[in-house]
């Protein structure tokens, strides 16, 4: 669907994010996401507003969720791939 064309309500997204909690498929919620932040930015017409939103919240708690927050041992270990 293209950013124009999609007509989303904030309640839709909060269904639809709401409806992801038990998914497990990173690749395919990434998509999902990109295109609910794309739409919520458009609705609340402020990067800050998009960022804080309680559905920007529950996306990220979800990725958190399936991947687990970054350790320090974790930016270690990448700071040492990136070298």
């Amino acid at each position: 669907m293209n950013e124009e064309m999609d007509q989303r309500t904030i309640k839709d997204l909060a269904i639809e994010v709401l409806s992801i909690q038990d998914a497990v498929n990173i690749c395919g919620l990434a998509g999902s996401f990109s295109r609910s932040m794309k739409r919520l930015l458009r609705i609340t017409n402020s990067t800050a507003k998009t960022n804080e939103h309680v559905i920007t919240r529950a996306w990220i708690n979800k990725f958190d969720s399936l991947a687990g927050s970054m350790t320090s041992a974790d930016w270690n270990e990448l700071q040492d791939i990136s070298s």
